[in-house]
């Protein structure tokens, strides 16, 4: 018997909601032509201004005690990097292959 469970219960590596993630507000924005989409979390989030550690980024459990690791799974685990300004200047020009690829969805 296969089981499955409700798209309500799935939660992001943020602990968001699918439909609140930054993933999914940086669609919305491009589908809806707005011009906001670089004060974005989405964006911020790519070019290292933010993280997942950032106010308003993460939904974590009340009473958590320890912060989980940025990406861990039972079986694989990323170590995320410091990101140098170097780094972050490269995202930022690279970001407009990304965003084309959230225009070419729609």
């Amino acid at each position: 018997m296969k089981k499955s469970l409700p798209f309500k219960v799935f939660r992001s590596k943020f602990f968001r909601k699918p439909w609140d993630s930054a993933e999914s507000k940086f669609a919305q924005l491009i589908d809806e032509g707005r011009s906001e989409v670089y004060k974005s979390d989405f964006f911020l989030l790519r070019v290292g201004i933010k993280n997942w550690l950032s106010p308003n980024i993460s939904y974590f459990p009340e009473g958590i005690v320890a912060i989980p690791p940025y990406w861990g799974m039972p079986w694989a685990y990323k170590i995320r990097k410091p990101i140098t300004i170097i780094d972050k200047i490269l995202k930022m020009i690279d970001f407009y292959k990304i965003k084309k690829m959230f225009i070419d969805l729609f």
